[in-house]
């Protein structure tokens, strides 16, 4: 699995290639972690909802649909 960010001002946006299971979560979700012990709040999970879920990440940000639909909120 790799992990890509793009950064739209204070918006990451994490896209995922590869596998995302049991074995990769854990790498996830240390990269999450990081970034938000630097200061970063606003994210664009594409497309990780069920990992978010799982992981109880749902619970702390809002997710939405699409990238579009993130930006417009945010």
């Amino acid at each position: 699995m790799e992990i890509t960010e793009r950064r739209t001002a204070d918006v990451v946006t994490l896209s995922l290639s590869g596998e995302l299971d049991t074995t990769t979560a854990k790498a996830f979700e240390a990269a999450v972690l990081g970034r938000i012990e630097s200061g970063d709040r606003r994210f664009i999970k594409e497309p990780v909802r069920e990992v978010f879920d799982v992981a109880g990440f749902s619970t702390l940000f809002p997710v939405h649909q699409s990238h579009e639909e993130a930006l417009q909120k945010v």
